[in-house]
């Protein structure tokens, strides 16, 4: 990297698509000396900008996703946990301890499971 007094950060928002088009640009001009990028699982254009569609605690990134996949009163399973991890960038296996809060705070109600190797989760939005 060059060595100057004048260095700046941009943060750009833009669809998804739009990505590689703009860093191609971005990475021709001489002076740009590190660019990178990351999906932003939290946030939703707005004609004011970008917004958090919520706190960003785990447990109110799931009530976000139960609601917007219409799971109210739905059953649920690994299956959709695994889904739901991805979609917030954790691994797939990280819904383990979200899905525990969850049940505490009522959100999930666990099933008792008629064959023991599948756990079902009620779902019981608020509001």
């Amino acid at each position: 990297m060059a060595k100057s007094e004048n260095i700046s950060r941009i943060e750009i928002f833009c669809d998804d698509r739009l990505v590689m088009p703009i860093k191609r640009m971005l990475l021709g001009m001489k002076g740009v000396h590190k660019l990178d990028d990351q999906p932003v699982v939290n946030a939703q254009a707005s004609k004011n900008g970008v917004t958090a569609r919520s706190s960003g605690r785990g447990i109110d990134l799931l009530a976000a996703y139960l609601k917007d996949h219409k799971l109210n009163g739905k059953i649920i399973n690994a299956k959709v946990g695994r889904e739901f991890a991805k979609s917030i960038g954790r691994a797939e296996g990280g819904y383990n301890s979200i899905f525990a809060q969850a049940c505490e705070q009522g959100l999930l109600v666990k099933n008792k499971a008629k064959n023991f190797r599948m756990i079902n989760y009620t779902v019981h939005l608020k509001g």
